[in-house]
């Protein structure tokens, strides 16, 4: 298994969360680790299952050196995309080499899973983590609560991998991002048709990228400038969830 090139910058953010950092410990722990995706039609024809699936893929490729994918009928040709969207970020990423050592199963359709599991779902607003039942899917065109979903998802992923079944991972969870409240949301999901006309976006950090890979998931349509000289290199590729390794060098 091979971490990314550029995972010095993840250890220094890790050892800014973890009790009693060791890197060596690190490394070992995450050499050891294999993080499974598991999930079905339901997924992958659902726009809320599929902005789930990129970002939980954006993120979990930055990070973990071993990824599986287990798709049910229909669905494995999106796994073999998210395969390679992993290999984009990390090429040196091993792809269904090993047994996971946890799972996140997205969707209530996904085949059947062993071991630890994450259950993940969204609908509109609300982000959904469960480790007791499968989670449902959405059929908004809303991102918002798919995006909260993963990084929930894989915060849990995170405490299991380090702690282990000491891990105080979420029973069930929903996440409001709209009201910012633990419960569904009573509001709208927002039209599947914004003109956002001309706008300037100053900044396209993890921030900036983070709010760009969600605007381009709305239906959104308009002329966004974006200002920023910084160039992509091996200290902020960690963190830019729009950007693959190849982007290394461009501004």
């Amino acid at each position: 298994m091979a971490l990314a090139d550029y995972y010095a910058r993840t250890a220094a953010a890790a050892s800014q969360v973890l009790t009693g950092f060791d890197e060596q410990t690190f490394r070992d722990t995450l050499s050891g680790t294999c993080l499974g995706f598991a999930f079905g039609h339901d997924a992958v024809t659902s726009g809320e299952g599929l902005t789930l699936l990129d970002l939980l893929v954006r993120l979990a490729s930055r990070l973990y050196p071993a990824l599986t994918f287990s798709s049910a009928s229909g669905a494995g040709e999106h796994a073999r995309h998210l395969a390679a969207l992993a290999r984009d970020i990390n090429p040196a990423i091993d792809i269904d080499t090993g047994e996971p050592t946890v799972t996140v199963v997205v969707g209530s359709s996904a085949p059947p899973t062993t071991g630890a599991v994450i259950h993940a779902g969204s609908d509109g607003w609300d982000g959904h983590v469960s480790t007791e039942h499968p989670c449902s899917l959405g059929a908004t065109s809303n991102p918002f609560g798919a995006g909260a979903t993963a990084c929930l998802a894989l915060a849990n992923v995170f405490r299991f991998v380090f702690l282990g079944t000491d891990a105080l991972t979420d029973q069930n969870v929903t996440l409001s991002v709209l009201d910012r409240a633990a419960a569904p949301s009573t509001s709208q999901p927002p039209p599947d048709k914004v003109d956002l006309g001309e706008v300037v976006l100053v900044g396209a950090g993890a921030i900036g990228n983070a709010a760009l890979w969600a605007l381009g998931r709305t239906g959104a349509t308009g002329r966004i400038h974006i200002v920023d000289p910084e160039r992509v290199d091996l200290n902020n590729l960690q963190r830019y969830v729009l950007t693959s390794r190849t982007d290394e060098g461009t501004v």
